[in-house]
Parts: structure tokens; C-alpha cells; sequence
């Protein structure tokens, strides 16, 4: 039998582009689908479950399943699925877990918040467990290359400053739809001088629908940025 290999992977960070190809990939799997022995789900930071219906799926030949970067997946389906030969899902690099079935480790990958270690993409939207995260404080974001944050309706600023000195290798930033967004870097009690650089790497700024924004930062240097704004 030949062996088939189903990766869907994001390299644009934007998953658009991944819903166009998503009824070939299911027409394709209704009709073969016994030949998948791996399926990769990589940087897919909106995917919240591989199929949202209550369908069943036959996969006897699956062997291996990589899921990266998926911080929003809670469950791989709420169908039944037999996969008799999958033992593992892998979430990073030789690292792998099984909990007796796949739901069952999505869902313990999820609640420890595995999804979230050393990603470089993070969405923020005001029902998303991002968000929580993102509140909290809770994880360690110096990875964090690229950030949008959508619909975000109560966020009165997006980074205190010492949350900006921590994100080193950010190089793009997405505020859209946040109408209460005053600030995106608000001062508070950290002690700064004119000398602060913050955001190194930022090069890429797009901001649109954000009505209340007053100023891009408070008394702190970015770094110089080339500022792409459209406000609606």
C-alpha cells in the first residue's frame, strides 16, 4: 500500500489560506481515507479541533500524528475516530505523548498548555484561551515572532512596558477591531529612560478599526519602525 503523508502546514500565519484547500483535503480523505499513515497540523494558531462535526473516521493505516502550534486545539474530533495503530502525538521536537486514544491527549496537551511553548505566532481574540494566557502572564513570550490581536472589545492597551522589554524577537504587530484600545505600549511603575529601546525587531505595524487609540506609546523609544496604519 502506498504510504500517504497529510500536512497542513501554515507558512503565512494566516489560516485563510489553509480553508481554501480544506474540502480537497476532506473530499480527498472520503475517498482514501485508509492509505494516511501521518498527518501534520503545523502554526495553525485559530484551528480548534481537526473536524468540528460529529463524523466518523476510519484511519487503520495512521501511524503518526504532529500537531505544532495549534495553541486554540482543544480536541481532535467529536466523533468517534479508530486509528488502531497511532501510539503518540508528537508536539515538539522528539517529544510525544499518548493518553489512551487521541481526544484523550489533544485534550491533556491543551489543559497543560503544551500548545503554547515556543511558538512563534500568537492570536489574541476576546473568547480565546489566548487571552487568558495572554492576562495572566503565564507563559514566557520571548519566542513570540508575530502577534495579532482581534475583537478584543475590553483590552484598554496591548503591552505594559515591562511585557514589550520581554518581547525581543517580535517583528510584526496586528491590532484590528480592539475599539477600546487606548495605548498599544502604556507606562506604568517601570523606570525607563530616554535611552529604553523596546520591540528591536518590530518592522511590520498594521492597525485597523481602533477608534479610541490616543498614541502609539507612552514617554518610552521604540525602535524605528516602518508603520503601515489603517484605521476604518
Amino acid at each position: 500500500m502506498q504510504m500517504v503523508l497529510l500536512g497542513i502546514v501554515s507558512k503565512s500565519h494566516h489560516l485563510e489560506g489553509v480553508e481554501l484547500r480544506w474540502n480537497e483535503i476532506l473530499g480527498y480523505m472520503s475517498s482514501s481515507p485508509g492509505k494516511m499513515k501521518s498527518l501534520e497540523l503545523v502554526n495553525l494558531p485559530r484551528l480548534k479541533s481537526f473536524c468540528s462535526g460529529n463524523h466518523t473516521f476510519e484511519f487503520p493505516c495512521l501511524e503518526e500524528v504532529i500537531v505544532r502550534g495549534c495553541p486554540e486545539m482543544e480536541i481532535f474530533c467529536k466523533g468517534n475516530l479508530n486509528s488502531p495503530l497511532l501510539r503518540s502525538v508528537e508536539y515538539g521536537r522528539d517529544k510525544g505523548l499518548w493518553s489512551g486514544d487521541i481526544n484523550s491527549t489533544v485534550q491533556h496537551l491543551h489543559s497543560t498548555k503544551v500548545w503554547y511553548q515556543g511558538i512563534g505566532y500568537f492570536v489574541l481574540s476576546e473568547f480565546s484561551k489566548s487571552i487568558e494566557i495572554w492576562n495572566k502572564k503565564s507563559l514566557d513570550f520571548k519566542n513570540r515572532k508575530v502577534l495579532e490581536v482581534e475583537e478584543c472589545n475590553s483590552l484598554k492597551y496591548i503591552f505594559s512596558v515591562s511585557m514589550a522589554l520581554e518581547l525581543v524577537q517580535l517583528t510584526y504587530l496586528k491590532v484590528k477591531n480592539c475599539p477600546m484600545v487606548e495605548y498599544i505600549v502604556k507606562k506604568g511603575t517601570e523606570k525607563t529612560t530616554i535611552d529604553t529601546l523596546l520591540l528591536p525587531r518590530l518592522c511590520r505595524i498594521k492597525l485597523k478599526s481602533c477608534s479610541e487609540l490616543t498614541s502609539f506609546v507612552w514617554e518610552v523609544l521604540l525602535c524605528n519602525v516602518h508603520l503601515w496604519k489603517e484605521l476604518m
